[in-house]
């Protein structure tokens, strides 16, 4: 896996072809801001199967299923 070392607005000439498009994507609970998990890479469906594989891992079964938000960006 490529892990893109900066956004794609910050990008100069003189970096590599893979640098671009980096995000940090998190899990939170709402109220107390817990956070409770944490992966980095694109914006692509396997990026976001691995934080949700993540954070299932940490959620108790007798939890209720929680909601996810996104910054929309």
């Amino acid at each position: 896996m490529v892990i893109h070392k900066k956004k794609e607005k910050n990008v100069t000439d003189d970096d590599p072809d893979e640098y671009g498009d980096f995000y940090s994507l998190t899990a939170m609970e709402s109220d107390t801001k817990l956070f409770i998990s944490h992966h980095e890479g694109g914006r692509s469906t396997d990026d976001a199967t691995e934080l949700f594989t993540d954070f299932e891992s940490k959620r108790s079964n007798t939890s209720p299923i929680p909601l996810f938000t996104s910054d929309e960006e």
